[in-house]
Formats: C-alpha cells, sequence, structure tokens
C-alpha cells in the first residue's frame, strides 16, 4: 500500500508548530507569572504583618515604659503628699508652741503687773519676816495715813462750844466718817510717783 503524499505545505506546517510552541511558551510564561505574582502576594503580607507587629511590639514598649512613668509620678507625688501632711503637722505643732509662748507671756505680764502693785503696796518680791513693811519711813506722805491722822485728830480734840454752835449737829461724826472714807480710798491711788518725787526734793 503506498502512502499519500501530504498536501500541507512543508512551511505551513512549520508555521504552526513555531505557532504551537509560542503558545505553550506564553501558556508556560502566564503560569510562571501568576505563581510569581502570587508568591509576590504571599511575601509582601508576611512583609506588611512583620511590619504590624513591630509596630504591635513598639506600641507595647511605649505602653509599657509610659506606665513606669505613670506609677513613678504617682510613686513622687505620694512622697510629696507625706512631705506636705509632716509639713502640715510641723507647722501646726509650731503654731501651738506659739500660742503657748503668748500665753506663758501673758501670764508673766500679769506676774510682773502683780509684782509692780505689791511695790506700791508696800511689798517686796522677796518675803518680808519683819514686823514693819521695807518703806515704813514713807507712811508719813502716803495719803490713808494722812486722812487716818485726820480722823485721830478731829475724834479727840475738843471743840470749843462757841463753834459748835454755829456748825451743824454731829459735824464731828460726819468729819471722821468723810476722812474714813478718803483714807480707804486713797489706798487704791498710786502713790509711788508722788512719794518719789518728794523723796527727791527732799
Amino acid at each position: 500500500m503506498s502512502h499519500k503524499k501530504s498536501k500541507v505545505p512543508h512551511s505551513l506546517i512549520q508555521t504552526r508548530i513555531q505557532q504551537g510552541i509560542r503558545a505553550q511558551i506564553e501558556k508556560r510564561g502566564n503560569a510562571d507569572y501568576q505563581h510569581g505574582y502570587e508568591t509576590g502576594q504571599k511575601d509582601l503580607q508576611l512583609i506588611v504583618n512583620a511590619n504590624e507587629s513591630d509596630k504591635i511590639q513598639k506600641l507595647r514598649l511605649n505602653i509599657s515604659n509610659l506606665e513606669s512613668q505613670l506609677d513613678q509620678s504617682m510613686l513622687t507625688l505620694s512622697e510629696k503628699d507625706a512631705l506636705l501632711i509632716n509639713q502640715g503637722q510641723a507647722n501646726n505643732a509650731k503654731t501651738q508652741q506659739i500660742l503657748d509662748l503668748k500665753h506663758k507671756l501673758k501670764q508673766s505680764e500679769a506676774n510682773l503687773q502683780t509684782v509692780r502693785q505689791e511695790y506700791v503696796m508696800g511689798v517686796t518680791g522677796t518675803v518680808n519676816n519683819g514686823f514693819f513693811v521695807h518703806n515704813w519711813r514713807d507712811g508719813g506722805k502716803w495719803l490713808s495715813n494722812m486722812f487716818f491722822s485726820l480722823i485721830a485728830f478731829f475724834a479727840v480734840t475738843p471743840i470749843p462750844p462757841e463753834v459748835l454752835t454755829v456748825l451743824p449737829d454731829n459735824i464731828r461724826l460726819y468729819v471722821i466718817a468723810f476722812c474714813a472714807f478718803c483714807g480707804c480710798f486713797s489706798r487704791f491711788i498710786n502713790q509711788s510717783k508722788g512719794i518719789t518725787q518728794w523723796s527727791s526734793k527732799s
């Protein structure tokens, strides 16, 4: 049996073979491109995930540092509050000491005033065991003694009847009562200034 020769030209066959080869190459190239694209997307996603993980780690580190600073600030604030409380207590103690000192100062001033009054009345700051007061020599200059001397004078001195007839009744008793009142009142008068002046003149 004899083979028939192909009626298709050789050049056309060569063209079809080249086209098939080109189609296979393009097909394989598209598959490689698709594979490369998918691989690139995966690598890009891994890079993005890695970057996001680094950002999260940095954010966590920043949060941890801020929390540490906040704790340190709270500790410092607590220490300052404690110092303020201690300072307030110290100020209260000093204020109380000042008030106590003022109270003692008032007591000292009152005691000094009492001592001055006692000195004016003839009593010294020390205990006087003698029978007379220390300034008995100035007794003649005391107003009370002067009025008491007048009382004694009017009580024992006789008044002529002619004078008594002119004067009101019981005039002697009125004069004696008046002198007694003046003698008692003069005990409350500060006579130290006058006595000092009289002593300096004499």
